[in-house]
């Protein structure tokens, strides 16, 4: 435990190059939920207690003792030809503890390959992968937890490599079904650049979260606040304006602090009727905003999934609507090597 706390602490004063949001930098695939727990959620979730092994990539403070000997195998056909899969499985080791590993690999198909002149040369293929080994450690009621992460990314023949940590804590309480979480995510170096000019970055992220389960209801509501170390991240395009001003140029639009808020949350809620089937709702305002064609809200960022047991497996989908021209689902298979379900 000592070692642990150490780690923790110098993770505190890392020298990160993890200060870059909203798409300048690299290795944004972390952030694509490849899990239809997660995606049901709205995408982002720091505090849900629950048996799923993939969890504990959201927040490596949500790895327990529910998600001993299970196996979890995702997979997400995305938009095009881009698809993505994980893997992730946890086993507590005796007199080690309780640890976890994954693997998330996102392909980006086939594109081809042009001169300046826009003469066809040929295809290449691009893809990017992050293995994730993880530990938590339980003292009453807090766990704290930890990733380490090797990422890599190839395009054509430049390829970068970064490695990075995730911290978070969770505090569990006692008597109520109630839990908040935090996690402090991709904190690292990139080890090899794409060009030797370029300027890699990691997706640097802080989250917080609550969950609550009623006590005389089978609801289980959420709310994560992500992208805390950045105030505005509101994407405003002159381009998209319609005010110009004396001399003719568009204006940004004004954004109220209230608006810059909500941009940092997601809500969700499950429906738990009995042990074996779960449905999840859940909305992420950003999304909502950015991929709308208007000003107003739209039905971007909302999520739409569940999941049904029997034995020893777990099968679970979530469509999360994009788009008005479509959306996403994301596919998962959960298999118990331990005790089974049905002994929950």
């Amino acid at each position: 435990m000592r070692i642990f706390v150490t780690v923790l602490a110098f993770i505190a004063t890392f020298d990160t190059y993890a200060q870059v949001v909203g798409g300048h930098a690299i290795f944004d695939f972390l952030n694509v939920p490849v899990n239809a727990h997660v995606a049901g959620l709205g995408a982002q979730n720091v505090s849900v207690f629950d048996r799923d092994p993939s969890l504990f990539m959201s927040n490596p403070a949500l790895l327990n003792k529910k998600m001993d000997k299970r196996f979890s195998l995702n997979y997400l056909p995305y938009l095009a030809d881009v698809k993505a899969i994980s893997l992730a499985g946890a086993y507590n080791i005796p007199k080690a503890g309780l640890f976890s590993v994954g693997f998330k690999y996102l392909d980006y198909g086939q594109m081809d390959q042009r001169t300046e002149s826009a003469d066809f040369v040929g295809t290449f293929g691009s893809k990017d992968y992050a293995i994730v080994v993880g530990k938590s450690h339980t003292i009453g009621n807090f766990t704290l937890g930890m990733n380490a992460k090797f990422l890599g990314s190839e395009l054509i023949s430049y390829k970068t490599y970064a490695w990075a940590v995730d911290a978070g804590v969770l505090f569990k309480h006692p008597k109520e079904d109630f839990t908040v979480g935090m996690a402090i995510k991709n904190m690292g170096k990139v080890v090899k650049k794409y060009t030797p000019t370029s300027k890699d970055s990691l997706p640097f992220d802080v989250q917080i979260g609550s969950s609550y389960k009623f006590r005389h209801a089978p609801l289980r509501v959420s709310l994560t606040g992500h992208t805390l170390n950045k105030w505005d991240i509101v994407y405003n395009d002159p381009n998209f304006s319609t005010k110009v001003d004396e001399e003719g140029n568009a204006e940004f639009k004004k954004v109220r602090n209230a608006e810059r808020l909500m941009r940092h949350l997601t809500f969700a809620l499950e429906i738990l009727p009995i042990k074996y089937v779960d449905i999840r709702f859940g909305y992420n305002y950003l999304m909502s905003r950015e991929l709308s064609l208007t000003d107003g809200i739209s039905a971007a960022g909302i999520s739409l999934g569940g999941c049904v047991r029997f034995d020893r497996y777990e099968a679970g989908f979530t469509h999360t609507i994009i788009h008005r021209s479509g959306g996403s689902n994301v596919f998962t298979v959960n298999v118990d090597l331990g005790s089974g379900y049905k002994r929950l």
